[in-house]
């Protein structure tokens, strides 16, 4: 199995990257394959489309650590796996 994952990856400066779809980041996400999330979001309404995490997905606690908007509105934000997540209420912040 490691060699065949091996081979899905291309290394750009040192970082593995796996182009694909949602179905292949999906599944290295419940192998516990991925360490940094980028999601791009586009502002643009389709109409349908896949859930990108399906019914059933893993439970993961992601970590914020970057994001930018560019200029054409494109939101592109980084987020590092950060372990199972943890239960509770949601308090709001002061300063938010």
């Amino acid at each position: 199995m490691g060699r065949l994952v091996s081979t899905m990856f291309v290394t750009l400066d040192g970082v593995y990257q796996a182009p694909g779809g949602g179905a292949l980041v999906r599944s290295l996400l419940d192998l516990g394959l991925v360490d940094t999330l980028h999601l791009v979001t586009f502002p643009v309404v389709l109409g349908s489309g896949r859930r990108f995490f399906q019914e059933g997905a893993v439970p993961t606690k992601f970590r914020h650590t970057g994001g930018r908007i560019t200029t054409s509105g494109v939101s592109i934000r980084s987020y590092d796996i950060a372990g199972r997540p943890e239960y509770g209420s949601y308090i709001a912040e002061a300063n938010a």
